[in-house]
């Protein structure tokens, strides 16, 4: 009776974190899930993550090791990131033999810093490492099937970490271990001012501060200075007073419409060319409205999606200058 117990206890356990991680999925594909963006000191939130598994490490009788973290800031929604770290460490525990080690390490790269899990398990088969941030996506290895899991933990964690600007990957070799990693761009610290002017310039009217704060992020990522205003009002007076190369623009504003700014400017010459992005969660877009220099994106958006619309944006303007 007790074994039939701890059974029962086990998977009821395994059915509360796939409802958890479904709704995840439906929150994130219907653009639900809110992110709480803050700056946080990177190095206490990877010590967090840590003790927050320790009692799962001791579980498994398996060691794990925070090396030198880097002595940044990041603009990063603290729960979330904690959700993305909790799915490493839970994977890497789990595929780490009993008395082995696991290693957090992170670093700067240029502007970037990268935070990476390495486990001492059997390595991904390569058949399966495309496949390895898919919905459901569970290697079909015996050894990796023992494990338990909802196959939805890194489909989350890639979602989560691109709504906060930023990207994962892993590498690893057959029988060494495998190492998942996540970059997130660094928090400029208080009262550092950027050098812009020699960066093309775009304006970004957004009302939702952390919004804005992160597609400024996104923006710097890709090599562009970006103002940020926060009404109609604020971003006539910055048109009028300065030279953007493009701007990115919600429909939904405290003083009006962003569709209002769009006519407004296509009525002078001196403004027409300029390429706008639409970034909205409206569910509908009546694109045919403004065809020329205008693209409409749907929130939530990845850093490449805002890169790549911006680069067709500009590229079209060229065409037409």
């Amino acid at each position: 009776m007790q074994q039939m117990l701890e059974i029962a206890h086990r998977n009821s356990l395994r059915l509360g974190h796939l409802i958890n991680d479904l709704l995840d999925m439906e929150k994130i594909a219907a653009g639900k899930m809110t992110f709480e963006l803050r700056e946080h000191s990177l190095g206490r939130l990877l010590e967090e993550a840590l003790a927050s598994n320790q009692g799962f490490c001791e579980q498994h009788g398996v060691h794990c090791t925070l090396e030198h973290p880097a002595d940044v800031l990041v603009w990063v929604d603290g729960l979330r990131l904690q959700q993305v770290l909790g799915n490493f460490l839970s994977n890497a525990i789990k595929f780490t033999p009993e008395g082995g080690e696991i290693k957090v390490h992170s670093s700067l790269h240029g502007s970037r810093v990268r935070i990476s899990v390495t486990d001492q398990g059997p390595g991904i088969p390569e058949a399966f490492r495309a496949r390895v941030f898919e919905k459901f996506a569970q290697a079909d290895a015996s050894d990796s099937r023992q494990k338990s899991g909802t196959g939805l933990g890194l489909a989350i964690t890639k979602e989560l970490i691109e709504r906060m600007g930023g990207s994962v990957g892993f590498y690893c070799e057959p029988g060494q271990g495998t190492t998942f990693w996540c970059e997130l761009p660094v928090q400029t610290p208080s009262g550092e001012v950027e050098s812009r002017e020699e960066l093309p310039r775009i304006l970004v009217v957004e009302d939702e501060p952390d919004t804005g704060r992160l597609l400024h992020l996104m923006l710097r990522e890709g090599g562009y200075a970006a103002d940020r205003v926060q009404s109609l009002h604020q971003a006539r007076e910055k048109l009028a007073s300065g030279h953007y190369e493009a701007m990115t623009l919600d429909l939904h504003l405290p003083d009006g419409s962003g569709v209002q700014l769009i006519e407004e400017l296509r009525d002078k010459p001196a403004m027409q060319g300029l390429p706008i992005i639409v970034i909205s969660a409206a569910h509908q877009f009546d694109e045919a409205l403004f065809p020329e220099q205008v693209i409409w994106l749907h929130k939530p958006i990845t850093n490449a999606q805002l890169l790549a619309a911006l680069d067709q944006a500009l590229e079209s303007a060229r065409r037409s200058a």
